[in-house]
C-alpha cells in the first residue's frame, strides 16, 4: 500500500513539476525556476521510497540544499516580522525533532499512518539533511548553480546566485 501511495505522490509531484517547467519557459521567471528544483527532489524521494531503499539522492549528489524556505518579496516587505517568526518556529521544530527521535517518529506514524519500520529509518535518513541554522553553504550553492545547466533550465551557471537569497530573516544566535 505504501509503495502505491508514494508512487501516486510521485506522479502528482511530477505533474506539478511539468506545470512549473512550462511556467518557467513562458516567463523565464526566477520564482518558477527556484520552485522547480525542490519539486524535482520530492519526486525523486517519493519514487525512491516506492522502489525501496535502493539508492538515496544524497548518495548521488553531495553538498546540496534540498529544504529551502521561500517568501515572496511582497510578504518580506509587508510582513517581515512574520517571516522572522516563521523561520524561528521552523528552527525550533527542527531542534525539537533532532533531540526527540522517539516522539517525532511516533507523531509521524500517527499522522502519516506509516509503520514504525518505515518511519524510524526515514527519520534517520532525513534529519541530517535539515539545516540547524539556515545558512547557505557555498559548495551547495555551486551544486545548485550547476544543476540549472544540467537540467537545461539555464544556458550557463548564474554569476552570483547569492543575490537571489538572504539570511536576513534567520534567528539570531
Amino acid at each position: 500500500m505504501y509503495t502505491a501511495l508514494f508512487f501516486v505522490y510521485g506522479l502528482l509531484q511530477l505533474g506539478l513539476f511539468v506545470w512549473l517547467l512550462r511556467l518557467w519557459r513562458e516567463t523565464r521567471g526566477p520564482i518558477a525556476l527556484m520552485l522547480m528544483l525542490p519539486q524535482f527532489f520530492l519526486i525523486w524521494d517519493n519514487w525512491r521510497v516506492a522502489a525501496g531503499p535502493l539508492l538515496g539522492f544524497g548518495d548521488l549528489v553531495r553538498d546540496f540544499h534540498t529544504h529551502i524556505i521561500y517568501a515572496s518579496n511582497k510578504l518580506i516587505a509587508g510582513k517581515p516580522d512574520a517571516v522572522r517568526r516563521f523561520n524561528a518556529a521552523w528552527f525550533d521544530t527542527i531542534a525539537f525533532m533532532r533531540t526527540n527521535k522517539g516522539e517525532t517518529v511516533k507523531t509521524a506514524i500517527a499522522v502519516l499512518e506509516l509503520p514504525e519500520e518505515i518511519a524510524s529509518p526515514t527519520y534517520d535518513k532525513l534529519m541530517p539533511v535539515f539545516s540547524t541554522d539556515g545558512k547557505f553553504d557555498d559548495k551547495a550553492l555551486a551544486t545548485l548553480s550547476r544543476s540549472f545547466v544540467d537540467l537545461e533550465l539555464l544556458p550557463s551557471e548564474p554569476k552570483d546566485i547569492r543575490r537571489h537569497i538572504t539570511e536576513e530573516f534567520l534567528p539570531k544566535p
